[in-house]
C-alpha cells in the first residue's frame, strides 16, 4: 500500500495487493506487518541482546589494550 493511503495498490482499492496493509488488521503496513507484534517484540529483543553483546566485547577487548599500554609505559 504506497503512501499508507488505504486504497492498495495502483488505488485499485483495499485487499488488492500482497495482503500486508492495514485492511488485513495489521498494526504496521509493509515488510513487518507479515509478523505478529510478539514476533517483532521477541526480534527486536533478540536483536538489541545481540549487539549488546558485541558492544561488552568490544569494549573489554578496549580494556585489555588499555591495561596492556599503561603496563608498558
Amino acid at each position: 500500500m504506497p503512501r499508507g493511503n488505504r486504497r492498495g495498490p495502483r488505488g485499485l482499492g483495499p485487499k488488492t495487493g500482497r495482503g500486508l496493509g492495514y485492511c488485513n488488521g495489521h498494526h504496521e503496513a509493509g515488510y513487518l506487518a507479515s509478523f505478529s507484534n510478539q514476533e517483532v517484540k521477541e526480534l527486536e529483543l533478540t536483536t538489541l541482546e545481540n549487539a549488546a553483546n558485541r558492544l561488552e566485547t568490544e569494549l573489554s577487548i578496549i580494556n585489555n589494550k588499555l591495561a596492556d599500554l599503561k603496563a608498558n609505559k
